[in-house]
């Protein structure tokens, strides 16, 4: 499984689904009813990155940025640190 696999794994799991890894997953699900302004940034960027790197230690995430939030839907930018990127896509 390539790194691009991983981490939409990791951001469209709910954190504490895994009854063998509760550790793994995102808190993703929290930002659900905000509207996209600059806190739900803030904490979509913690939740990312700090999630990421605690489910998928040998990814190295250099920032992650929020697009929106849709309903249910949140959409967001994950910069790895050799500058890739990839767009991805979770429900909440």
């Amino acid at each position: 499984m390539d790194r691009y696999q991983k981490v939409k794994r990791v951001l469209t799991t709910r954190l504490g689904t895994r009854p063998g890894n509760p550790t793994y997953g995102t808190r993703l699900y929290l930002l659900r009813d905000r509207r996209a302004d600059g806190e739900a940034a803030v904490w979509f960027a913690k939740y990312a990155h700090e999630d990421i790197v605690r489910s998928e230690p040998s990814i190295e995430v250099k920032e992650a940025k929020l697009i929106s939030i849709y309903g249910d839907q949140v959409k967001g930018r994950i910069v790895f640190s050799d500058g890739e990127s990839l767009e991805v896509e979770a429900a909440l």
